[in-house]
């Protein structure tokens, strides 16, 4: 019997892909608007735009949907686990990125 691949494991591989869009996208509109500045990763001109705030907070729900579902794709028989392997390996560094990101903010925020 031919192994198929997992529709869980396309769905987090697509999922962490959004990810990564939301992340760029958010970092890329931060930066255009003036509201992210990296000498001091503080706001230029006060509260991000509220669409800023929005695909961070999309791209943060995304996070454990995708990291859950190429953990159960891995758990399995009879599958092929090329696609879950990716979404958690794409998974994996947004994940660390996001928790940096929320990391420099906040101690920034409270100095």
């Amino acid at each position: 019997m031919e192994k198929k691949n997992s529709k869980m494991g396309i769905a987090s591989f697509l999922l962490s892909l959004m990810e990564w869009t939301c992340l760029i996208t958010w970092q890329y509109l931060a930066i255009l608007t003036g509201h992210f500045v990296y000498d001091t990763m503080k706001s230029a001109h006060g509260v991000l735009p509220a669409y800023v705030i929005a695909i961070l907070v999309f791209a943060f729900l995304l996070m454990p949907v995708s990291l859950a579902l190429g953990i159960a794709d891995l758990c399995q028989k009879n599958r092929k686990r090329i696609f879950a392997i990716l979404g958690i390996l794409l998974n994996v560094p947004v994940l660390g990125l996001f928790s940096s990101y929320l990391y420099i903010l906040a101690y920034n925020y409270f100095r």
